[in-house]
């Protein structure tokens, strides 16, 4: 793919969902912290000695109910963050599937280019199994001189 070329469209959708999730963990991130940052002030109110048993016995019962929230919001997140995980998967194999094509479509155009480079050599020399076959035919002095000698025993000893 080039600089700027539109991702098609399969690709495209994986991305935006891939970006809603981001924004949704975002958000819990935010809430997460407004929790945090109100159960700070609640624990101060408990670990301060100037606090009332009463202000203290507030602040316990309103840290429940923030642990609580910030139990909701664990869980809900990590479901944005699993289906964020999975969108981010998916994106990465399918650009990865776009890139192995391209090269793969890239080396099959070389690979033929270079069968023909192969072919057109070939028809200009002869090739080397060519030349071995032409030897193999043509005999080779010393068997036909191994042929002559046989004849020549298998006459003398019918002969004799």
């Amino acid at each position: 793919m080039e600089r700027g070329a539109p991702l098609p469209d399969h690709v495209h959708r994986h991305v935006t969902a891939a970006r809603a999730f981001h924004t949704d963990l975002i958000a819990h991130a935010q809430r997460r912290l407004r929790l945090l940052m109100t159960l700070a002030k609640h624990l101060n109110v408990l670990r301060s000695h100037n606090s009332t048993l009463p202000e203290k016995l507030s602040a316990a019962e309103l840290s429940q109910k923030h642990l609580e929230t910030l139990e909701q919001l664990r869980r809900s997140s990590a479901g944005a963050y699993s289906d964020f995980r999975n969108a981010i998967k998916r994106i990465h194999h399918h650009l990865n599937r776009l890139t192995t094509g391209k090269l793969r479509a890239e080396k099959l155009g070389a690979t033929a280019v270079q069968r023909l480079d192969q072919v057109a050599h070939a028809e200009r020399a002869p090739s080397a199994r060519t030349a071995r076959s032409s030897t193999r035919e043509q005999s080779s002095p010393r068997e036909s001189g191994n042929t002559s000698t046989r004849r020549d025993r298998s006459a003398r000893s019918s002969s004799g």
